[in-house]
């Protein structure tokens, strides 16, 4: 609980874990406050006026310089005014920082655990299903479903045997980059597949976590289903044979 008298929270997530919808879906609660990617460089995260300072002087190469050398202390003072700010009738504040982004982050996993911040870690047990996805997205460039990005027309395309194994080998280090993390610094385990198949149990258990009993908040964004998918792979029986290790529609 902070002085202003919020509980602080991290969504530390992994990709391909449903980290966009937990993230909209919390902050669409009056109670909470939920920005996206406070440490990603780009402008289309969910509250970009949280974003941290790339830039220092209006300089991308004095920011990386800068983070060089004191990267703690920039951090730190990010962090803080992030959680200080007043935000009347709001009883949770948090962010999401993916796992990739804490290997250049690297002060800020043990600034959270220090200031006792609670921390959710977010990941996909289901690795091949993960894979899938990724491709899907990568080949589709819709990365998130809602009800304008499912819809138009679906492409048939054939997935590189090759590739799609370095997609499922890349998976299975982030799944266990996250296990690690959890581990090291403890906190909250939560899966997409748990994510998806008991939402209100889930959202019910993250409230009391964050000081809201019986919370209940509405999916901010719709699961592409078979029929508006953007990208159908030609295929998918073969990569399932070779790589899959449960049925993923």
């Amino acid at each position: 609980m902070t002085a202003s008298g919020h509980r602080r929270f991290v969504i530390v997530a992994t990709q391909r874990s449903g980290s966009t919808l937990l993230v909209k879906s919390l902050d669409s609660a009056p109670t909470i406050f939920c920005a996206g990617e406070m440490f990603h460089g780009g402008p289309n995260t969910l509250h970009p006026e949280c974003n941290y300072p790339q830039n220092l002087l209006g300089s991308r190469f004095l920011g990386r310089v800068a983070d060089r050398y004191i990267q703690g202390s920039r951090v730190e003072k990010h962090v803080r005014n992030f959680y200080s700010r007043q935000r009347p009738g709001v009883k949770a504040v948090g962010f999401k920082v993916m796992t990739s982004q804490l290997r250049s982050y690297h002060t800020l996993l043990p600034l959270l655990v220090a200031t006792d911040t609670v921390r959710f870690f977010l990941y996909r047990e289901d690795s091949f299903a993960a894979a899938l996805s990724n491709f899907r997205a990568i080949s589709s460039g819709v990365y998130h479903s809602d009800r304008v990005t499912v819809r138009g027309s679906t492409h048939m395309l054939t997935a590189n045997i090759d590739e799609f194994q370095e997609l499922l080998n890349r998976s299975n280090a982030h799944k266990q980059e996250a296990l690690q993390l959890h581990a090291r610094y403890g906190g909250v385990l939560l899966t997409y597949e748990n994510l998806i198949d008991n939402w209100e149990r889930l959202i019910a258990e993250l409230g009391d976590k964050l000081g809201i009993p019986h919370l209940r908040v509405g999916k901010a964004l719709e699961r592409i289903g078979d029929a508006a998918e953007p990208v159908r792979i030609g295929n998918l029986d073969e990569l399932r044979e070779k790589f899959g290790t449960r049925t993923t529609p």
